[in-house]
């Protein structure tokens, strides 16, 4: 369960509040598959993706919650589809 909008910043050390990727098994219809890969740091939650090659994705967002001032943080991420 996701932190509601804009309540981030109250408590941004709690478990649920953080980046999350979302993926669509079925071309954006739906998004079923949602991971999280930040957790309880500080986070403004804008963040990028991209493909880089087959079964694998780019993910950039920053660490910070406006001041002081973050930075931009990336990973690789293996992407596998699960059957």
């Amino acid at each position: 369960m996701r932190t509601p909008e804009k309540r981030a910043f109250v408590n941004w050390r709690s478990p649920v509040n953080g980046d999350y990727l979302a993926f669509s098994l079925d071309g954006g219809d739906t998004w079923s598959e949602v991971a999280q890969f930040l957790s309880g740091v500080p986070t403004t939650q804008y963040m990028g993706i991209r493909e880089i090659k087959p079964g694998a994705v780019y993910v950039v967002y920053d660490d910070s919650i406006w001041k002081p001032v973050g930075r931009t943080v990336g990973f690789q991420l293996d992407v596998t589809r699960k059957n």
